[in-house]
C-alpha cells in the first residue's frame, strides 16, 4: 500500500498505519519538537526464505538473524502458538462472562480418572466467529511491524492433525489456512493480512543434496553396526548360557546312568559319546 505525497513516496505496512500517517504527518517526517525536517527511515526489512525441506532454510535463516541482527521467526510455529494462545484467552473470557456452572457429571462417576465432559458452551467459539479474519488478525499479531524479521515462510506440510495442549485435544480436526493449496493460496493468505515481505528468498536444491543433508549416512551405519554388535553378544550370551544348561543335563544324566546298577559300563560310555556328539 503506497501513497504519494509531495512527489515522495510513502509506504504503509496497513491501513492502520496508513491512517495514522494521515491522521498527523509531522510526527513521522519531522525530528524533535518538529523544528527540523528529516528523510523517512524505512521500516525494518522483513525477508521471508521458502525452500523444499533439506534445502537450508534455517541455516540461512540464522545466518542472516546473526548478520544483520534481526530477529528470526518461524511463521508456522509463532501461528501455531499463537493460535492457541487466543483460543485459550476466548474460552477464559466466556467462562468469566458467563459465570461459575457447575460441569457436568463424568460418564462413571465412581472412576476416581473418568474425564470430565468437555463443556461445548465454553470450549468451542460461537457460529458468528470469523474464523478466517480470525487467522489473519495472527499473522498480523505475530509479525510487528515495528521489528526486522528474518521469516521461515514453511508453510505446506508438517502441521498437526489434531491441536493440542499439554497433551490435551483442542481440536480434533484442525485446518491451517491455505496449508493443503498450492503456493498461490498462501500468497493471497499474506495479502489478505496485510503482511507481505519486502524481500521472498526461494531456495533450491537437487535431490540428492536434499537426501545428504536430511540422512546422516555416518549416524545411521554407526547406529546400525552398533545395534548388529548388540545382537551378536545378545546371541553369544544366549547360546554359552543354553550350552552351560546342556552340559549340567549331560553331568547328571551320566552320574545317573553310573549310580543306576543296571546300567553297564558300555551304556555310560555311549550316553557320553552320544552327549559329546551333540554339544559339537
Amino acid at each position: 500500500m503506497k501513497r504519494r505525497r509531495t512527489s515522495k513516496t510513502y509506504w504503509f505496512a496497513g491501513e492502520k498505519e496508513q491512517e495514522e500517517f494521515k491522521f498527523n504527518p509531522a510526527r513521522f517526517l519531522t525530528g524533535f519538537g518538529g523544528a527540523q525536517a528529516l528523510p523517512l527511515t524505512p521500516p525494518p526489512p522483513k525477508i521471508m526464505i521458502l525452500g523444499s525441506k533439506g534445502s537450508g532454510v534455517t541455516t540461512q535463516q540464522q545466518m542472516l538473524a546473526k548478520k544483520f541482527k534481526l530477529d528470526a521467526l518461524d511463521l508456522r510455529e509463532a501461528f501455531l502458538a499463537k493460535l492457541i494462545s487466543e483460543r485459550e484467552i476466548r474460552k477464559r473470557r466466556r467462562l468469566l462472562d458467563r459465570g461459575f456452572k457447575p460441569p457436568p457429571p463424568a460418564e462413571d462417576e465412581e472412576d476416581e480418572n473418568a474425564e470430565v465432559p468437555q463443556d461445548p458452551e465454553i470450549e468451542e467459539d460461537p457460529e458468528e466467529f470469523d474464523k478466517e479474519q480470525h487467522e489473519r488478525d495472527l499473522v498480523r499479531m505475530i509479525t510487528d511491524c515495528s521489528k526486522g524479521l528474518i521469516i521461515d515462510g514453511t508453510w505446506q506440510g508438517g502441521w498437526p492433525e489434531q491441536l493440542e495442549k499439554d497433551g490435551k485435544v483442542l481440536l480434533k480436526e484442525f485446518a491451517p489456512p491455505a496449508s493443503k493449496e498450492d503456493g498461490a493460496a498462501f500468497a493471497q493468505f499474506l495479502i489478505d493480512s496485510r503482511r507481505v515481505p519486502e524481500v521472498i528468498v526461494i531456495l533450491k536444491c537437487t535431490e540428492e543434496n536434499a537426501l545428504k543433508r536430511m540422512i546422516d549416512e555416518e549416524g545411521i551405519k554407526k547406529k546400525y553396526e552398533d545395534l548388529m554388535a548388540k545382537r551378536a553378544q545378545t546371541f553369544l550370551e544366549k547360546r554359552n548360557a543354553d550350552r552351560a544348561e546342556k552340559l549340567k543335563e549331560f553331568a547328571e544324566a551320566v552320574a545317573a546312568a553310573e549310580a543306576d546298577e543296571e546300567k553297564t559300563p558300555e551304556d555310560v560310555a555311549t550316553l557320553k559319546s552320544e552327549n559329546e556328539e551333540a554339544m559339537v
